[in-house]
């Protein structure tokens, strides 16, 4: 019995021993799972789900205004978040809602009718900017709808028109056409309108933490006779005839329609630029009042509903003009639809030029005396003919990163080299460059001057980096 009762307790005591190791295992095991939950896996460590869902979890909590489209070329393009509310419970929204509308985006991240054609539909695709977007007023009253409603109300029954509103705030035209060009078999166009409008020229914004931020060339959104001003249009305008005529190739007819601000001018560009595409110019009346927003209710300006219907009427009727539909009525009785490539009238263009030189100092970044600016940007100064150089008197900043520091400015169409300085250390005090002027530029009425640095620094509390301060631009008499 000893020899059995010995072996009942050694085998108490393995088994004993056995759960002891068992419960430190256990315990260890439990602390090692509180440990792996409350370790924050890096991106690296999740799946493409995962990090979808965390993104989309971000964008709930903060949700941003614009996002870049992926894997396109700068300058691209810009949309809103595909498939997301937008109300008055967005960040960023005002008490009216968001652009004084509510509305979810589709599936590419744009406030327009679904991606997908109705079968049998013809599809219509307008290209702009604010004026596209409808700015102010709800999707449904933008001119693009209500053309689409004229449209329809004139087709034969089993027929039916669509209108793609492929359009966002700010878009300069190299948005607009890489827009096109990437999401194109998306939207599969029938016909194409490209709507200018006056700044269509600047440099694209670019997409920060869900924010818009200027490029270094704003033109404000108003006409001076310059030299780049007129080259950027020409550009402008011959970039976007020669993507009509590749349109064309593939069997989809297009048009330009000027919006917003052009009058005379619209013509005196579309003729340096030799476009070939026929074209259209808004009536002066439906950009003005009683046709456009109160200031209080959207400071650009643009349209209301009343301005969009005539903004659409006009547009009809030039459809017609062009037989995209062969619907007979006209919807804008007092402003017929002109035939397309009407003729230059010098006088007109003057008075044009005449009545923006109060405007026409541009309030876009670097253009204020005393402001602070970027890598690059470009100055404007009204001048008279015979004087003979520019005078650029700038601060330098306090910040050593920023040295040795390298400022080139060039006046934009001299056929003359930078002027160049370099400043191994900060310097209080102005200090003045002077750049030389030839007659080439005596024809203009303004001169535009870049300014780039090698470096810049961001100085607390503001967070846009900066490479120095222009105190004044002048214009000197001497000519070198």
């Amino acid at each position: 019995m000893s020899g059995e009762t010995g072996s009942r307790r050694r085998l108490t005591e393995l088994l004993l021993a056995v759960c002891a190791v068992l419960a430190v295992l256990l315990v260890a095991f439990g602390a090692a799972l509180i440990h792996l939950a409350r370790v924050e896996p890096t991106l690296g460590q999740l799946d493409p789900d995962d990090r979808m869902r965390l993104l989309d979890e971000v964008r709930r909590i903060s949700p941003p205004l614009f996002e870049s489209f992926p894997g396109v070329a700068l300058p691209g393009f810009y949309r809103f978040a595909p498939t997301r509310r937008y109300d008055g419970s967005h960040p960023l929204a005002g008490p009216t809602g968001f652009f004084r509308d509510h509305f979810t985006t589709n599936e590419l991240g744009f406030r327009a009718i679904p991606v997908a054609k109705a079968s049998g539909a013809r599809r219509i695709v307008i290209v702009g900017d604010s004026w596209v977007f409808a700015s102010g007023v709800a999707h449904e009253a933008s001119f693009g709808q209500q053309l689409a409603r004229f449209l329809n109300e004139g087709s034969p029954p089993g027929s039916s028109w669509e209108v793609f509103n492929l359009g966002m705030m700010g878009w300069n035209t190299q948005n607009q056409i890489a827009a096109l060009r990437v999401l194109r078999p998306w939207l599969d166009p029938d016909y194409v309108i490209f709507c200018v409008t006056s700044n269509d020229i600047d440099d694209a914004f670019e997409v920060w933490n869900g924010a818009l931020v200027h490029g270094p060339f704003q033109s404000g959104g108003v006409f001076r006779r310059s030299y780049e001003v007129e080259r950027r249009w020409v550009e402008t305008l011959r970039a976007l005839d020669t993507e009509a005529q590749q349109l064309a190739e593939s069997g989809v007819p297009s048009a330009l329609f000027f919006l917003a601000e052009w009058r005379n001018l619209a013509v005196f560009y579309a003729d340096k630029a030799d476009v070939r595409i026929p074209y259209a110019v808004v009536p002066e009346a439906f950009i003005l009042d009683p046709y456009l927003l109160s200031v209080e209710e959207d400071p650009g300006r643009h349209p209301n509903e009343g301005g969009h219907r005539r903004i659409a009427g006009y547009l009809h009727d030039f459809l017609v003009g062009l037989a995209w539909t062969q619907d007979p009525r006209r919807r804008e009785p007092d402003f017929p639809a002109p035939p397309p490539a009407p003729v230059v009238d010098p006088d007109a263009v003057a008075a044009e030029f005449e009545f923006w030189k109060p405007f026409a100092i541009p309030v876009g970044a670097g253009t204020r005396e005393g402001e602070l600016l970027g890598q690059e940007s470009i100055l404007t100064i009204p001048r008279a003919a015979g004087q003979g150089r520019v005078l650029v008197d700038l601060q330098l900043l306090p910040a050593l990163p920023l040295y040795p520091l390298r400022v080139d400015l060039r006046v934009l169409g001299a056929a003359l080299p930078p002027t160049t300085a370099t400043f191994d250390r900060y310097v209080e005090g102005t200090q003045t460059l002077a750049l030389p002027l030839t007659d080439e530029l005596d024809d203009y009425e303004f001169v535009e001057v870049r300014v780039a640095a090698d470096r810049v620094v961001s100085i607390p509390p503001r967070i846009l980096p900066a490479a120095l301060r222009i105190t004044s631009i002048r214009f000197d008499p001497i000519r070198e």
